[in-house]
C-alpha cells in the first residue's frame, strides 16, 4: 500500500494533534484491514465498518483524529465462515486471536494482527510504514435476538453460567469438588461432554459463543453484539439496518458501511456529526503499552512526540535549499549509524523512515533516542 510521505507528518485535525507515529500506526492497521477485506471478497463474506470506524468513514472519510483502532462486524454465519478460512489465508506473521485460539482471550471478538512481536527489522518497518509495534483490527460477531422472551432469558442465563465457569478455570473461587459438580450439571443441561484432558476454558467459551449464535434471522427482529447487549439490554439494532452495505472512503481505501448507517449512528451517538472528543474503549494511543514495555525493559524512549505549532507550520512549507542540504546531511548520518549497528542500507531502504528520523536531528524541538 503506497501512501504519500506527507501522510506521515504531524498534523492538527479538527483541533486534535495527531503525531507522526500515530499516522504510521493508522497506516499499519490499514494494511491489516486490506488483508481482511481481500479474504472477505474472495469468499463472499459480508462485513460492516463498526463503531468508530463507521463514524469515521461517514464523518471524516477516515480515522476519527482522537481514535486509532479499526472495528468491523460480521453476522454470525459470515463470522464463522471467516474464521474457517482465515487461518489458511493469512500469510507470514499474521495471526488470529479469539476464544477459539487463545485461552487468555475472554472477549467475544476476533483480533487479526500483523505479528506477535514488535520488530525494528528494516523489512518489517518498510512493510508497515515505519511502525514497529503490533497492529491489528477487531472483528465483532453480530447475533440474532429471538422474539421468544422466555427462550431468550433461558439462553442468557445459561450463557452467563457457562462464561462464569470458563473464568473459574483461572480464578479458582470454587473448590475442585464444587467446580466438577458444576461442570457435570452443565453437561447434563446442554447434553454435551467436556474433555477434562484438554483446555476447559477454551471449550466453555466456545460453548458460550455457540449459545449466542443459536438463533436464526427468521426468529428474530434485531441484531446485537451479545456481550454488549448483556451489559445494556436496550442496545439492539433492527436487523434490516444491516441488510446491505454501501461503499465509503476510509483514508486511501473503500470500506463497507451498513446501508442504514445514518439510523445506526443516530441510535448510538445522537447528533453524530457533532465533534465529541473521547469515548474510546481502549488506551490511546493503542500502542501505549508496547511503548511503555520497551521503556521499562530497555530504558529508552523510542518515539518522544509533542505538539509544536511552529514545527507544523514550518514543515507544511517547502524546504529552502539550505534546509534540503541539512536534511541530506542528516539522512547520511542516520544511514551511517544504521550501518554501524549492522543494518544493510540499500538505495531503496526505508527512505521514509530515514527522512522521518533525520527530521529529529534537524528539528531542535524534538527529542529522539
Amino acid at each position: 500500500m503506497e501512501l504519500p510521505v506527507t501522510y506521515y507528518r504531524d498534523e492538527v485535525i479538527d483541533g486534535f494533534y495527531v503525531p507522526s507515529i500515530v499516522k504510521r500506526g493508522w497506516a499499519a492497521q490499514l494494511e491489516v484491514l486490506k488483508v481482511v477485506i481481500d479474504i472477505c471478497e474472495k469468499y463472499d463474506i459480508q462485513y460492516f465498518a463498526e463503531w468508530g470506524t463507521m463514524l469515521g468513514a461517514v464523518r471524516h472519510k477516515g480515522y476519527i483524529p482522537w481514535d486509532d483502532d479499526v472495528d468491523i462486524s460480521m453476522k454470525r454465519d459470515d463470522y464463522e465462515k471467516f474464521l474457517s478460512v482465515a487461518q489458511k489465508e493469512l500469510k507470514g506473521e499474521y495471526r488470529l486471536f479469539n476464544t477459539y485460539t487463545d485461552s487468555d482471550v475472554e472477549q467475544m471478538l476476533t483480533r487479526v494482527v500483523n505479528t506477535r512481536l514488535m520488530s525494528f527489522a528494516p523489512e518489517f518497518l518498510d512493510r508497515y510504514h515505519g511502525f514497529p509495534y503490533i497492529a491489528g483490527i477487531d472483528i465483532f460477531p453480530l447475533d440474532y435476538l429471538p422474539r421468544d422472551e422466555e427462550l431468550l432469558k433461558e439462553t442468557d442465563d445459561l450463557s452467563k453460567i457457562v462464561f462464569c465457569l470458563g473464568k473459574e478455570v483461572d480464578n479458582k473461587v470454587l473448590s475442585d469438588e464444587e467446580f466438577e459438580q458444576a461442570l457435570t450439571e452443565l453437561e447434563g443441561v446442554c447434553n454435551i461432554k467436556l474433555d477434562r484432558t484438554k483446555n476447559l476454558k477454551r471449550q466453555l467459551f466456545r460453548l458460550g459463543e455457540g449459545l449466542y449464535g443459536a438463533f436464526t434471522e427468521e426468529e428474530s427482529d434485531y441484531l446485537v453484539n451479545m456481550t454488549l447487549w448483556q451489559e445494556n439490554p436496550g442496545y439492539k439494532i433492527p436487523k434490516e439496518y444491516y441488510g446491505d452495505t454501501v461503499k465509503m472512503k476510509f483514508e486511501n481505501m473503500q470500506i463497507n458501511v451498513p446501508v442504514a448507517y445514518d439510523a445506526i449512528l443516530k441510535l448510538r451517538y445522537g447528533d453524530y456529526m457533532k465533534l465529541v472528543k473521547g469515548g474510546g474503549g481502549h488506551d490511546y494511543p493503542f500502542f501505549d503499552r508496547q511503548e511503555k514495555l520497551i521503556e521499562r525493559e530497555q530504558g529508552v524512549v523510542i518515539f518522544n512526540y509533542k505538539f509544536n505549532k511552529e514545527d507544523l507550520e514550518r514543515w507544511a512549507q517547502p524546504l529552502s535549499p539550505t534546509e534540503k542540504e541539512q536534511c541530506k546531511h542528516a539522512i547520511n548520518m542516520v544511514k551511517d549509524a544504521l550501518i554501524e549497528y549492522g543494518y544493510i542500507v540499500t538505495k531503496n531502504f526505508s527512505i521514509n523512515i530515514i527522512l522521518n528520523i533525520s527530521m529529529c536531528f534537524f528539528n531542535n524541538n524534538m527529542e529522539c533516542s
